[in-house]
């Protein structure tokens, strides 16, 4: 319903080209649509929790979390991190570790942005306070952009970055 609306370019381009694919092996497009939704939704418990905590309807928290992931890029940092290889226990292990630190910084940076701003402020307006952390940020997430395929380590140092937004 409303998630079309909630999701980033890049995350919205992403489950209609799923749900595309579903269609074309038969899946009815109302379940297609479904499955294809169903990997944003892993966000809701900790959207409901921000909305009770800030005291901020879930729609706004919903929108705050969306834009927050499209002006900072996060479907692709979630990208890029699914493509990091797991032929081994520990990269398999240090792949989730990477997702879900990438969930938490995002939770925070959104549970900051509500606190900090005044309820009707934009994710850039709460982002442009930051300063120098974000043009730092958004100059280590360039880098990171510029590469065809990132490694761990520069994963590493992109979540850093973000984490340093919450300083």
């Amino acid at each position: 319903t409303a998630l079309p609306e909630l999701l980033e370019p890049f995350e919205l381009t992403r489950r209609d080209a799923m749900i595309e694919r579903h269609v074309r092996h038969g899946v009815p497009q109302p379940l297609a649509t479904q499955v294809a939704s169903l990997r944003y939704l892993g966000a809701a418990l900790d959207l409901a929790e921000l909305a009770a905590a800030s005291g901020q309807p879930f729609a706004q928290v919903a929108t705050m979390h969306a834009q927050l992931s499209a002006r900072l890029g996060l479907g692709w940092i979630t990208e890029r991190i699914a493509a990091l290889p797991a032929d081994s226990h520990w990269q398999y292990r240090a792949k989730n570790a990477y997702r879900d630190e990438l969930a938490a910084i995002h939770r925070d940076l959104v549970g900051a942005a509500l606190r900090e701003g005044d309820g009707a402020a934009s994710s850039d307006a709460w982002l442009a306070a930051r300063g120098s952390a974000m043009e730092r940020t958004m100059r280590v997430l360039e880098e990171l952009r510029a590469v065809r395929s990132p490694d761990a380590a520069m994963l590493s140092v992109g979540l850093r970055s973000l984490r340093d937004l919450l300083a």
